[in-house]
């Protein structure tokens, strides 16, 4: 009897996750549908130059200028802080965590590095 009582609760709350995931997946995938649906712009800066910016991740695993330091290159290239990494090099690096997207970031560090960011910063509802 303990034995049927366990599998009826794991499955319920593996029925429940799978509700969550379900729900979670649509809210991504709505958050996904907006970034991509925004204009884009691609900066080249030239191989070990340094870019000015800082990044972190959102809640959404998309990286996010959080930075741009006065008198860089990037500054002077309009890039603003709430602008989300696309891709770099024309690697996308949709749904990739900070830490992924830095690692595509360094790879071309000897390089010219293309980034492509969105136009339009994020804002507070998305």
């Amino acid at each position: 009897m303990f034995g049927s009582k366990a599998k009826l609760d794991t499955k319920a709350a593996a029925e429940k996750a799978a509700e969550k995931a379900k729900e979670m997946g649509a809210k991504f995938g709505g958050f996904m549908s907006s970034i991509a649906s925004k204009q884009s712009t691609t900066y080249d800066f030239e191989s070990g130059v340094r870019m000015g910016i800082s990044l972190a991740g959102h809640s959404h695993s998309v990286t996010v200028v959080t930075e741009v330091a006065d008198g860089t290159l990037a500054q002077q290239k309009g890039i603003k802080v709430g602008m989300v990494l696309l891709a770099v090099n024309d690697e996308s690096v949709k749904g990739i965590s900070k830490d992924g997207a830095m690692e595509i970031v360094m790879r071309y560090a000897n390089t010219t590095r293309r980034l492509t960011f969105t136009n339009e910063p994020l804002t507070l509802a998305e």
